[in-house]
């Protein structure tokens, strides 16, 4: 990850583990703006219909620090080295990793290199390990997002800045049995847009 990968130190624990195995891609990466694999395919995800309006009632967790993040009350925290949570029947999962950047770090830190790195890291989720990109890879100053079809799940991810005591880098990636999902693509926005200070 280049510049980043020295960058930042830990405030939570290990990141997901990123890799699939028993897949291998062709990859051509002609437009900066999308991940791309076997001959440029990308996987088109549905539209939604305006009438297809819904609303998630959220509950407030703390995450690290002196942050807090707010998820649909089906999805429960649980245990584990990292802020994690599932719904009832285990078919979604979210993993959320927190790194804090130092100010000596952060007075040298360029938003526009850290949405290259990212784009370049998802690139590599389709090089080495076989992820089949969605064409909604999207990015702005303070964020990148795209998805992905791993096997049967459709793994979202959302890879954020958020300037609050200090500079964080916030990781959410959201595991879903089954087919790519509109809802849960505004889901993985809406916990972006709740993460602040308690």
């Amino acid at each position: 990850m280049g510049f980043f990968s020295n960058l930042f130190k830990k405030k939570e624990t290990k990141n997901l583990d990123q890799t699939n195995d028993n897949k291998q891609a062709s990859v051509q990466n002609t437009d900066q703006n999308t991940v791309r694999a076997d001959n440029n395919k990308l996987l088109t995800p549905p539209t939604m219909d305006e009438s297809s309006d819904f609303k998630m009632v959220m509950e407030v967790h703390p995450l690290a620090g002196n942050l807090c993040i707010a998820l649909p009350v089906e999805w429960v925290p649980f245990e584990s080295d990292r802020f994690r949570a599932k719904n009832a029947d285990g078919s979604v999962l979210v993993s959320v990793s927190v790194f804090s950047i130092s100010p000596e770090q952060a007075a040298s830190f360029s938003s526009s290199d850290y949405i290259q790195d990212q784009r370049g890291l998802f690139q590599r989720f389709v090089d080495e390990g076989g992820y089949e990109p969605y064409d909604d890879f999207h990015a702005e100053d303070t964020f990148v997002m795209q998805s992905f079809k791993v096997d049967e799940e459709t793994q979202y991810y959302l890879h954020m800045l958020l300037q609050a005591d200090e500079l964080y880098l916030i990781n959410i990636i959201i595991r879903n049995v089954g087919d790519y999902s509109l809802k849960m693509r505004t889901t993985i926005q809406a916990i972006k847009m709740s993460i602040a200070p308690c």
